[in-house]
């Protein structure tokens, strides 16, 4: 069966729904996600599906030239506001703002621990190679 949504239909569809999947206030969120998304505790979504859709609709242009559009909040410390978000390319994303390695020691972003190196998981999508959460708290958030 053929896909009816378009592009810019598919991208708020599935953005709105994760958002709502991980956020602190979210519709889907449940015993299961607050467990696998911990460092979205106390983040709000702070505007109406409408008012992302329009917000969406005015950023069309740069949504549809990506290769993979994703939301991105210009300072981390904030709720999710249309003043607050920015599109960007999911793999930029990604790896924005994530775990350095100096002196082979990084920081998990869970438990806020400087481990060595091999105590994060290899992860080829993150510019270093190793992921941002160590393997003791990613087992934990697995476990649920």
């Amino acid at each position: 069966m053929r896909d009816k949504r378009t592009t810019i239909g598919r991208f708020i569809h599935s953005t709105w729904t994760n958002l709502n999947i991980r956020c602190a206030n979210g519709i889907y969120r449940n015993l299961r996600t607050v467990r696998k998304c911990l460092c979205y505790d106390g983040v709000l979504i702070l505007f109406s599906r409408d008012e992302f859709k329009n917000w969406c609709h005015l950023n069309k242009n740069l949504i549809e030239t990506l290769d993979h559009p994703s939301i991105d909040r210009i300072d981390n410390n904030k709720n999710y506001t249309l003043e607050n978000i920015q599109i960007s390319d999911l793999s930029h994303n990604i790896r924005k703002d994530k775990t350095v390695f100096i002196g082979g020691y990084g920081v998990c972003s869970l438990c806020k621990e400087k481990k060595v190196e091999d105590d994060f998981c290899v992860d080829k999508r993150r510019f270093v190679g190793r992921g941002t959460i160590c393997k003791m708290c990613d087992s934990k958030r697995k476990k649920w």
